[in-house]
């Protein structure tokens, strides 16, 4: 099985990674982008996951390993937010940014209008296509 190693969330099918989430209370930007994409470049190795979440307040940027550097889709964090049934939340921090990506993940695939908006997604809903049952992993660090 795989470990969470630090990040907020990493989904599986048995033993095989689907993607690893990270969510951070705060925006990702200036210098605080590279220590994250370190982070986010690390998580997807130790955990083998072919897909990486990194999702902020402002925007969820969408990873395919190996390559960390150059999210194949930005989504904005309000629109995750309202899919996964957070929309009327007061505060989002990386509690409410971790459970929202994880129903928003299990949902993708009845979201089409999300892949449709963002063609990447396709393979991503495709991954977590339900033949197996999806497990979830938290880290409450």
């Amino acid at each position: 099985m795989s470990k969470i190693a630090a990040s907020d969330l990493l989904l599986r099918r048995g033993d095989e990674p689907i993607i690893v989430v990270e969510a951070k209370s705060l925006p990702v930007q200036g210098d605080f982008r590279e220590p994250v994409g370190i982070q986010m470049r690390l998580l997807a190795e130790q955990t083998h996951s072919p897909w990486a979440l990194l999702i902020d307040p402002e925007r969820a940027q969408l990873f395919r390993s190996p390559d960390m550097d150059h999210p194949v889709a930005e989504i904005p964090s309000r629109e995750i937010v309202a899919a996964g049934g957070f929309g009327d939340a007061k505060a989002v921090g990386d509690s409410v940014l971790t459970g929202t990506a994880e129903r928003w993940l299990r949902q993708l695939l009845q979201a089409m209008e999300f892949v449709h908006r963002y063609p990447a997604l396709a393979s991503l809903a495709d991954a977590l296509c339900p033949e197996e049952e999806i497990v979830s992993e938290r880290s409450y660090a």
